[in-house]
């Protein structure tokens, strides 16, 4: 009992070490230290909301996009769902697998539980979010997380607005209201805004949050 208990108390000890070293470090740090683990494992786990308002000749329409990403080196899941307004009928789900087979890229997809996998070629750049990768993307300029390209906000970092243009494409940067970054532990969440007016009034915010990095498994269907 007595070895138990100690062995408790050493447990406490090193997770109340880590926490305060974590909490010494500046977002700065951490976003550096987490995104080069990315990189180096190509392990993570992406939850990904996008909230959708559309508006048109006083109509609107409202969506909600709800996505999971699992990354494992050259192993994706994705899983997502588009859920709009109780009148229109336009709600669509799926989830897929894209591997490499050799020397090819597959994908593995099916819109319903019920339904059986179907299997395809694809390219090495398919992602599988299909058309959320139009407004979602983590390929940054992660040098760029420094004091001179963001604001801090307790552990979270505020894109400057002069530089928007630099950090973002200009066909992203001019429809931009906010982008931040909060840094936690082990773990990072994204949040952003945009809003423009091509014919139909369009304001979207997306949150991501990238969690389990470096630890994240996917395993293919047989």
């Amino acid at each position: 009992m007595k070895k138990r208990i100690v062995t408790t108390v050493i447990a406490v000890i090193f997770l109340l070490a880590t926490l305060l070293t974590f909490t010494a470090c500046s977002p700065y740090e951490t976003v550096q230290s987490l995104t080069q683990k990315m990189e180096e494992t190509q392990k993570y786990t992406m939850g990904i909301v996008m909230d959708m308002t559309m508006s048109y000749n006083e109509q609107e329409v409202h969506c909600l996009a709800d996505a999971t990403l699992k990354t494992d080196v050259d192993k994706i899941y994705v899983s997502y769902e588009f859920a709009y307004d109780e009148e229109y009928e336009a709600n669509i789900s799926a989830e897929s697998y894209i591997y490499l087979d050799g020397n090819t890229h597959k994908l593995m997809v099916r819109e319903d539980e019920s339904e059986e996998w179907s299997i395809y070629e694809t390219s090495s750049s398919d992602n599988g979010l299909g058309v959320l990768a139009n407004y979602i993307t983590i390929d940054f300029n992660w040098d760029k997380f420094t004091e001179d390209y963001f604001d801090q906000d307790g552990n979270t970092l505020v894109l400057k607005e002069d530089k928007y243009d630099e950090f973002f494409p200009s066909s992203i940067a001019e429809y931009l209201n906010y982008f931040k970054v909060t840094a936690g532990f082990n773990q990072l969440s994204i949040e952003y805004s945009m809003s423009y007016n091509l014919y139909i009034t369009t304001n979207i915010v997306v949150t991501m949050s990238i969690t389990d990095i470096g630890t994240t498994t996917v395993t293919i269907p047989e």
